[in-house]
């Protein structure tokens, strides 16, 4: 899963000067993300124990690093959730849940029918997902993409959802392959 492989690559680049300015001026935090100024007070203040917490261990700097991403991320994701999720973002990742749903829904519908005609079904399970809104900023910084809802976003960022079957065994995912591409209403 994105997220669990921090590294100070993987930050954005942008943001490091920013949270310095905002370590430096202990006064009303802001963070600049796609054309939007975002509070970032409760930032400021996990910043802050962060540091205090971080200081005595042999590790600092690579901790620190990771500790400053993870916390970025939590606060970038309720923060965003808040800022842009009322309206724009809902309609804009709308037909990507929808579309993660209905296919979750068809391909264990798949799954179960093996199971009803007493044979082994090729798929274990299916799991699906829509990217993150901080993800999505991340990933729209590393592309140059503006970090808003657009077409262009909808064009050049492939993996706005995503869905995984998995299968027991190496021969299963033909098998599943040739099943899905017998099917109307999907398309491999």
């Amino acid at each position: 899963e994105e997220g669990d492989n921090l590294s100070y690559v993987s930050f954005p680049k942008n943001v490091w000067p920013q949270l310095l300015e905002i370590v430096k001026q202990e006064k009303n935090p802001h963070l600049q993300i796609g054309g939007k100024s975002i509070e970032l007070e409760n930032f400021y203040e996990e910043l802050l124990a962060l540091i205090y917490n971080i200081e005595g261990n042999d590790n600092y700097g690579e901790d620190f690093v990771k500790a400053v991403e993870v916390t970025f991320h939590e606060i970038l994701a309720e923060e965003t959730e808040e800022e842009f999720t009322m309206g724009q973002w809902d309609v804009f990742l709308s037909p990507y849940k929808q579309a993660v749903d209905e296919l979750k829904i068809k391909l264990k519908g798949m799954r179960s029918q093996f199971g009803i005609r007493g044979n082994t079904s090729p798929i274990e399970f299916v799991t699906g997902r829509v990217k993150p809104l901080a993800s999505i900023y991340d990933k729209s910084l590393e592309k140059g993409i503006p970090f808003e809802p657009s077409e262009r976003l909808a064009e050049e960022m492939q993996d706005i959802a995503g869905l995984r079957i998995m299968c027991q065994f190496v021969d299963d995912i033909t098998t599943v392959t040739n099943l899905i591409r017998q099917r109307d209403d999907l398309r491999v």
